[in-house]
């Protein structure tokens, strides 16, 4: 098969730059709305629609700042473009916008100028050289730019499922905790129980019932003969016969506690209106034996009699988490509870460093090397940081004598027995799902930002002993079990970078 034959001709020879009009503003798009949408800098969903057009033909754009800044995008149709985005119109026939925008695509992003506002310039990049398959005659070659274009999507397809199978395992990271160590179905009151209310006095004795107060002074078990006196704020439960060796009645007992006498109101919404969390195993059925150990637990937290912790689970008694052969309970705590979060100084520069250059690292938004080093430091010990910039919301656990700029944040421990390996597991998934910005492929053309107030929100699950006292032993356990995925992901992530260097032979 004939070798194709190309030309190589810079982006100012292909294509005349335009940028879009400024005045396409939301306002304005809001007081002359119409059906003809108008691009601009955002490249997910909308930005607003009007009632003329600019444009009626198949053109090459791309994004020229903010966090899309270098995305290209071919748009079709009636349209009009704002401010954000810039236009290439084609200086000859036969090209094939979708060759271009394939080809293009990773000059536009590595022209990218970071900053805190993302750009990029018709200066910047007017002078790259492009290669276009030719005829035998010298005429750009449609029909190799096709066959091209296929290849590149195939290799697209790859890509997109390996990037597919990264994020399934970071939501996997995520979600271990929580689909690992527990399960809870929230089920209503009144699916589990038959609930009636008591008009005459009656004596009773049912083990399968469970007396029920509106007025809060009580909620017990009935396990012998009870009288009880004519009075209608008093409910009766009884287990439905398909539930019997099912549910723990004590443990029912002790949630409901929970749920009401930590709620101050004495008016609260009946009895059959409530929702309770009971824990099933992995084929959705409820789990006795969990049951029993969470019930275990909240029986021995009252016998210490320690109130403190006693009055944190009523908090969050949704919230419980346990691991099984260890008598602890997890509860959310917000970073902001565990950490102060201090950012790094906006000073420190490359200029700066090489002005005080030292023997201590800075660090930046770069997870992999120092922004350089200088003669003094701001931190000594070991600390979790975070970027929040760039790649934001990726941690990194440093040791030493160090400092950071302005794109890393350093995370100081408030409370003792916090494991690090353990909080970083737990938070960075989390950090890196509210980032916002551009994400891609292995965090290649990514920029995302995080800011202080999004990270003191976030919440993790920290195991406490009975006595309230933090479980830095249960913490360990935990990272190990991460340690495992991660050697899964890192062999992932490996494939997609093989994958994002293929050279693409273009000579079929």
């Amino acid at each position: 098969m004939d070798k194709i034959r190309y030309i190589e001709k810079t982006l100012n020879e292909l294509f005349e730059n335009k940028r879009g009009k400024s005045k396409y503003t939301k306002k304005y798009c809001n007081l002359n709305l119409g059906e003809y949408e108008v691009f601009t800098g955002t490249t997910i969903g909308s930005f607003g629609f009007i009632n003329t057009y600019d444009y009626d033909k198949e053109l090459l754009t791309y994004t020229t700042d903010g966090e899309n800044a270098g995305t290209l995008k071919i748009l079709k149709g009636k349209y009009s473009v704002g401010g954000h985005r810039a236009i290439l119109f084609p200086k000859y026939k036969n090209m094939n916008l979708e060759y271009f925008e394939k080809i293009l695509q990773k000059s536009f992003f590595d022209n990218v100028k970071r900053g805190d506002v993302p750009s990029i310039t018709w200066q910047q990049i007017k002078n790259n050289i492009i290669s276009i398959p030719v005829t035998l005659d010298g005429e750009f070659d449609v029909k190799k730019q096709e066959e091209i274009v296929n290849k590149y999507k195939i290799i697209d397809e790859k890509k997109l499922s390996l990037k597919n199978k990264i994020d399934y395992l970071n939501n996997v990271e995520i979600d271990f905790f929580q689909t690992e160590v527990e399960k809870f179905k929230n089920i209503f009151i009144d699916e589990i129980f038959d609930i009636k209310l008591n008009g005459n006095n009656a004596y009773f004795e049912d083990k399968n019932s469970l007396l029920y107060f509106n007025n809060l002074k009580e909620i017990y078990l009935s396990n012998n003969l009870k009288k009880v006196e004519n009075d209608n704020s008093i409910q009766i439960l009884t287990l439905k016969e398909k539930y019997i060796n099912k549910i723990n009645l004590e443990y029912i007992e002790k949630i409901l506690q929970l749920i009401y006498f930590s709620n101050n109101k004495n008016n609260l919404k009946e009895i059959e209106k409530l929702k309770i969390d009971i824990p099933v195993d992995s084929q959705e059925n409820f789990d006795m034996r969990k049951q029993e150990i969470i019930l275990k637990k909240l029986n021995l937290i009252h016998k210490k009699n320690k109130k403190e912790i006693f009055e944190k689970i009523k908090l969050y008694y949704k919230n419980i988490k346990i691991l099984d052969e260890d008598m602890c309970i997890f509860i959310p705590k917000k970073i902001k509870e565990l950490f102060t979060i201090t950012r790094g100084k906006g000073s420190y520069t490359k200029t700066w460093c090489r002005n005080n250059s030292g023997e201590y690292p800075v660090y930046s938004a770069d997870n992999s090397t120092p922004l350089g080093f200088m003669k003094n430091y701001d931190y000594n010990g070991k600390y979790l940081t975070v970027s929040v910039n760039g790649i934001a919301g990726v941690i990194k656990i440093i040791e030493g004598k160090f400092s950071t700029n302005a794109d890393r944040v350093v995370l100081i421990p408030k409370v003792a027995n916090l494991d690090l390996g353990y909080i970083s597991n737990i938070l960075e998934g989390k950090l890196r799902n509210i980032a916002k910005g551009r994400k891609g492929v292995e965090s290649k053309n990514e920029f995302t930002k995080l800011t202080k107030a999004m990270i003191e929100e976030v919440e993790v699950f920290i195991p406490f002993d009975i006595e309230g006292i933090i479980e830095e032993k249960i913490q360990k356990i935990i990272s190990k079990k991460y340690y495992s995925i991660n050697l899964i992901k890192e062999n992932l992530s490996q494939q997609v970078k093989n994958l994002l260097e293929v050279n693409i032979n273009f000579d079929i």
